[in-house]
């Protein structure tokens, strides 16, 4: 019952934090409200994994939570494994390429990267808390692209002071944003579309990693 112990509790804490009801869920999920009210009570044996990835982007979770939570208590070790692999591989929606021996931009670390820096692309170097999770692992070098345009699903660098900044997925809905992270150490942002001009993302277009890293 670990799944429905945990997907009551995500849709409590959601509540809570915006207000929303099962019905305005839904509407967002693009689903009906009854079909919430069905997965909580644990009346299906297998929710269809589109209804759970909608219920992940309404509920500002990242992609393949809910389903990943399901696998885990229904699925075999090895099987759960290379599903996570698989929703870990997809997280961030951006091609893995090897490191090269050239370099277009400059590699920074991000206590080395000034206000100049974010004019221009640079790689950064994921090693900062927050820089890391999901597909991205430490060491990877990470193309922040600052005039790049951002939509719905990106990942990007969300710079909040020069002591904290972390990579999120980029989810847009009516009138807000949800910073979604790609570890479960950090709590998902929410801001509403005005306020949105006032913060710093940049685009991560490109992550490269060592050849010996690659899996």
């Amino acid at each position: 019952m670990k799944f429905i112990e945990e997907f009551a509790k995500i849709l409590e804490e959601h509540q809570k934090a915006t207000g929303e009801t099962y019905r305005e869920i839904a509407e967002r999920a693009q689903i009906s409200h009854s079909t919430i009210a069905t997965i909580k009570a644990g009346k299906t044996d297998r929710p269809m994994p589109v209804t759970l990835a909608k219920l992940d982007a309404a509920l500002s979770l990242p992609e393949g939570h809910l389903f990943k939570l399901w696998v885990e208590e229904h699925m075999p070790e090895g099987a759960m494994h290379r599903f996570a692999e698989e929703i870990s591989r997809r997280s961030t929606g951006q091609k893995i390429v090897p490191v090269s021996h050239a370099y277009t931009y400059p590699i920074l670390n991000w206590d080395d990267v000034k206000e100049t820096d974010l004019a221009k692309p640079f790689y950064l170097r994921a090693k900062k808390e927050g820089t890391t999770g999901g597909d991205i692992h430490e060491n990877d070098l990470l193309l922040i692209a600052p005039t790049a345009r951002i939509k719905s699903g990106d990942t990007v660098l969300w710079l909040q002071t020069k002591d904290d900044v972390s990579v999120r997925k980029y989810r847009q809905f009516e009138s807000r944003i949800h910073l979604i992270p790609l570890t479960d150490k950090l709590p998902t942002a929410i801001v509403t579309l005005k306020r949105s001009k006032r913060i710093k993302l940049f685009k991560i277009t490109e992550i490269k990693r060592e050849l010996g890293e690659l899996r």
